[in-house]
């Protein structure tokens, strides 16, 4: 709501006017659903206490007609009045309630459905002079009955996601071990500040989120990115809260409390999705409203029908070449009319469709995040398995987003003399190309050799004279780009050729000289994600057009969209400019009219981008995920996501569509039989259980199904 034009006060004064309520939201709201679970429990179970004794009774009478007394039946007739009363007066009260509000405000729910049939039954025992034997009033507390077992059954479904919710809750850490003045003490992970250095022992839950000070282990992220292989973590490297200790003692600098960690991060995405819509679940709304005034109109035409024509019903009855047992012959015209109009107000009522397609989302959402895949908007899913093209951001996305040493070509005998040199020299400086040279040789466990005479040349390179342990022998290095090495004079011309091969390749080249001498060749790229190659693969195999946008230059571009097979490449587009590119991909003097958009990106920098396309997926790693600009958010830093999304929203918008089915194909069958007088009240509100109970078992096969990747 736009607060300059309404109060909250006034906003909530225009809901209740509609015939709604209002609840606040606090930090406890999952648990609103776990009381509205046991509330309805309550409700049914109350309605059934009153409700079985009735029915046991009715099938008797209906089966031992011959052998029950008058007598029985007049004292049982007082019995149903009493107990049908109690039953509408105390759990089915909140449904008549909502019945009168809905009606009131010209937009009558399910619950006037229910609450009509049920009047209309309890009137028949009221009048026995009107009705005579023929009274329904135990019909009318078994509809009640069935009705509170279906709002059961709807509440329990739609708590699946709170309950995954409250089971993301669970998986927080209650307390921590910080470090102070150099003693141990535990604390409350609510009393966590940023800063702290936590003290992780093996086997136990990592706090909350933060950068490994000390230690290394493996840790168990499979809460948050679905893989079940523990992964290394050591000196530097960010751990996220939650997440399980292997065998290594860690200490662990607290980067982010709260509502800020990872763990919130994921709640805040399950509750944002739960509330949003897919547009066939807006028609399934749509179709509601004007399903339930149409099904009270058939009601009221069957009723006359029955009424002026009561040898209708026995005329349709004579066609079927079968006899129906539940039929009720020789009722008075009246009797017949109003049984037949409440049989059609009790099988319209539209449950399943209401819960057809939100029933499907929350059970996708839940296999969804068991796959890393944080769906935040419901309206994606529909969306992403309509859409021909996806583009890719490439730095971060299609590639790792950091330079990574590719080759190093040395070419003198003694090679580990040179790297030592190499690895010295670098290791004072904090160049990305620096950095990336440093972490490749780390593993050798160089010594770092006495340096004097250091300096850094910006954006050129460095020099450095070296000394031998023994301060006996000097070198005079320089290390730095091919420009800074002719500046030099050093001579290049005999490794041109390898130098031409690494260039075409776009990868950026790092020269080393000792004494005016070239040494080595350290080649560094940015270089492609290992599923990048099978992801475009299995996209082509879906009938996606891929498309890459990028800020690189046109080299560089067409190598890593040539390696990838990519189809079309856009080089040195700037973050501003992406946005323009998605909206030209959307026009229809490019794609065909309607055509939708995927974009992939890291969510940052490509957010603008993001935001125009049809569907965006953000590829995250821990807490960079792009929560406000992605539709889908990717845990794991990986691609093969991306195709385990699409294969998502097509198996869930499947679900949809058979629930949709199965919704409307209840109500187009017995509707007519209904209108027909050939369906007991009860039979229907049997049959309008059980099509929830089948929308809500289809819906449920998707929380343990497996997403297939094309092959």
């Amino acid at each position: 709501y736009d607060c300059s034009m309404v109060t909250l006060i006034e906003l909530e004064d225009k809901i209740c006017k509609t015939g709604l309520g209002v609840h606040h939201l606090g930090e406890n709201d999952p648990l609103m659903n776990e009381n509205l679970f046991r509330n309805d429990l309550k409700r049914m179970v109350f309605a059934w206490i009153f409700a079985t004794p009735l029915l046991v009774i009715m099938l008797g009478d209906m089966l031992l007609k011959d052998i029950v007394s008058e007598s029985f039946l007049h004292f049982y007739f007082w019995i149903a009045i009493v107990f049908s009363s109690i039953l509408y007066l105390f759990p089915g009260r909140q449904t008549f309630i909502n019945a009168l509000k809905s009606s009131i405000h010209k937009s009558p729910s399910m619950d006037a459905l229910i609450a009509m049939g049920c009047i209309g039954s309890f009137i028949t025992g009221c009048l026995p002079k009107l009705f005579g034997s023929h009274n329904f009033v135990e019909i009318g507390a078994m509809i009640m009955a069935i009705h509170l077992t279906g709002r059961y059954i709807e509440t329990k479904t739609k708590g699946k996601t709170s309950e995954a919710i409250r089971k993301l809750m669970e998986m927080g850490a209650k307390s921590a071990s910080i470090l102070q003045e150099n003693e141990v003490i535990d604390i409350p992970v609510s009393d966590l500040k940023i800063g702290d250095i936590m003290l992780v022992k093996p086997g136990c839950k990592i706090p909350t989120d933060g950068i490994i000070t000390e230690g290394e282990s493996y840790i168990d992220e499979s809460m948050a990115t679905g893989e079940s292989m523990p992964v290394k973590k050591y000196i530097g490297k960010f751990v996220l809260g939650s997440t399980i200790n292997g065998n290594g003692t860690l200490k662990v600098e607290v980067t982010k409390v709260g509502r800020d960690t990872f763990l919130s991060q994921m709640i805040k995405l399950v509750e944002y999705a739960q509330n949003t819509k897919v547009p066939v679940q807006a028609f399934a709304d749509k179709v509601t409203g004007i399903f339930i005034p149409v099904a009270l109109l058939v009601a009221g035409s069957a009723f006359i029908i029955h009424w002026v024509s009561p040898e209708f019903q026995e005329t349709i009855s004579n066609m079927i070449p079968f006899s129906l047992p539940w039929l009720i012959k020789g009722m008075q015209p009246h009797a017949q009319a109003l049984f037949t109009a409440i049989s059609v107000m009790i099988i319209a009522c539209p449950s399943a469709l209401c819960l057809a397609t939100p029933t499907a989302i929350m059970a996708g959402i839940g296999l969804g995040t068991k796959h890393g895949i944080l769906i935040r908007n419901g309206q994606a899913v529909q969306v992403l398995q309509k859409a021909k093209t996806i583009v890719f951001d490439k730095t971060g996305t299609l590639t790792e987003g950091k330079p990574v040493v590719t080759d190093c070509e040395v070419f003198k005998a003694n090679q580990k003399e040179t790297l030592q040199a190499i690895y010295s020299l670098e290791a004072m400086s904090d160049h990305p190309f620096a950095q990336a040279i440093t972490t490749h040789l780390a593993p050798n466990d160089f010594g770092i050799l006495p340096t004097k005479d250091f300096h850094i040349i910006s954006g050129k390179g460095l020099t450095g004279t070296l000394y031998a342990d023994d301060d006996s022998k000097k070198e005079a290095w320089t290390v730095g780009s091919m420009s800074f090495m002719e500046e030099n004079f050093i001579e290049l011309e005999p490794h041109l050729s390898l130098i031409q091969n690494l260039q075409r390749e776009a990868k950026s080249l790092v020269f080393a000289a000792r004494d005016m001498k070239l040494q080595a060749i350290i080649a560094i790229a940015d270089t492609i994600k290992p599923d990048a190659h099978s992801t475009i693969n299995m996209l082509h195999k879906m009938k996606l057009k891929t498309c890459m946008l990028t800020g690189d230059n046109a080299g560089t571009a067409n190598v890593v969209g040539s390696k990838l097979g990519i189809q079309e490449v856009k080089s040195e587009v700037f973050p501003a400019q992406k946005l323009y590119m998605i909206k030209q991909y959307q026009s229809s003097d490019i794609h065909l009219e309607n055509e939708l958009i995927i974009m992939v990106g890291d969510g940052i920098n490509d957010a603008p981008a993001l935001k125009q396309a049809d569907v965006s997926i953000a590829i995250g790693g821990g807490t960079d995920i792009a929560i406000e600009s992605a539709d889908i958010v990717l845990v794991r830093h990986e691609l093969l996501p991306v195709v385990q999304s699409i294969v998502l929203s097509k198996t869930i918008f499947t679900v949809i569509k058979q629930n949709m089915f199965w919704a409307f194909f209840y109500n187009i069958v017995a509707i007519p039989l209904a209108f027909c007088g050939l369906l007991h009240p009860i039979i229907a509100g049997v049959a309008m259980a059980l099509s929830s109970i089948t929308v809500v078992t289809n819906a449920n096969r998707l929380r343990n199904k497996e997403l297939k990747l094309p092959c």
